[in-house]
This record gives structure tokens, C-alpha cells and sequence, in this order.
């Protein structure tokens, strides 16, 4: 739903899939909501069926397995405040490729993905030409953000951002 922008990646990678070394590149999405159809129909336009899947509602576990199965989670949005969805891709150890907004850029840079400035065609083409796996240590990439994201360490975090506001610690 918005102010996710899934259409931006679908017509940047039918772009990608006409370049020769990207033509076996597919594309998974999953989700629902009102975007669905339209994002379906947009899928047939395109002449994508082959390449792109409309996954629509998963589970945690499978959501689990598709991130941990892909070679990056692309995530196009127009405004976002946190991103759970893009945390859980590098707690996967999937190197993400998302949109520079809200608090994304806190914890996704060149070390576990490509930040995307503007939300085009041509930028987000240009990332996903530019995106080499091999840069990627996922191992790497999964333990720092599990380090970062544990429940014990985000609800400390939580209590003296809490504790800092009230003047509880004066």
C-alpha cells in the first residue's frame, strides 16, 4: 500500500531483464493489498509473467525463506519511519536495496546494500546494474544486524531514549 512504490522496481527490472547478463534474473514479491491488482496488471502489461511472481500474503517462515533465499530485498517507498521489513532482510543476511528515507539510511549502507536517492526507473535500473552479490558477506551482514536489532539490546536502547525524555536520570 502506499507510500510503498512497487511499480518503480517492476518497470526498472523489465529494463534490467533486456540486458542479455540479466535476462535469467527473476523477481519475487510478496504481499497484498490495494496495490495488488493493479500491480498485476502492470506485471502483464510489461509482458513479465515469466520473470516476475506475485507472491501475495506470507507467513513469517516463509517470508523467512524467501530472504534468505534471494539475492537482495528491494524495498521502494516513499516515506517510511523505521522499516521492519528492510531490518529483517540484513537480520536475514540479505543485502537490501531500498529507498533513502525515514530511518533506513541509519542502518543500511555499502556494507549491506544500496540506498537509492530518488525514486525512478533510471536510479533504481542503475542500482540493480550496479549490485554485485559477491561484494555482499551475508554471514557478516546477518550478525551485525542481529547484534543491532536483539530484543534485549533494542529494549535497553528503548528504556534510556525513554528514561532521557521523562528526566528520569536526573
Amino acid at each position: 500500500k502506499l507510500p510503498k512504490s512497487p511499480q518503480v522496481v517492476i518497470k526498472a527490472f523489465a529494463r534490467l531483464i533486456q540486458l542479455q547478463s540479466f535476462a535469467h534474473y527473476r523477481l519475487r514479491i510478496g504481499g497484498s493489498g490495494p496495490q495488488f491488482e493493479a500491480l498485476r496488471a502492470l506485471v502483464i502489461s510489461l509482458k513479465l509473467e515469466e520473470s516476475v511472481t506475485l507472491l501475495g500474503v506470507l507467513s513469517p517462515e516463509e517470508i523467512s525463506r524467501e530472504m534468505n533465499a534471494c539475492t537482495a530485498f528491494l524495498h521502494c517507498s516513499e516515506y517510511e519511519t523505521f522499516s521492519v521489513v528492510c531490518a529483517e532482510a540484513v537480520c536475514c543476511g540479505t543485502p537490501v536495496i531500498a529507498s533513502a528515507v525515514g530511518g533506513i539510511p541509519e542502518f543500511i549502507d555499502a556494507s549491506n546494500g544500496i540506498l537509492i536517492r530518488e525514486n525512478t526507473v533510471p536510479a533504481w535500473l542503475c542500482a540493480l546494474k550496479d549490485l554485485d552479490p559477491s561484494h555482499f558477506d551475508r554471514t557478516a551482514i546477518s550478525r551485525r544486524a542481529g547484534a543491532r536489532f536483539a530484543t534485549g539490546k533494542v529494549g535497553l536502547r528503548y528504556a534510556d531514549f525513554l528514561k532521557e525524555v521523562l528526566g528520569a536520570d536526573r
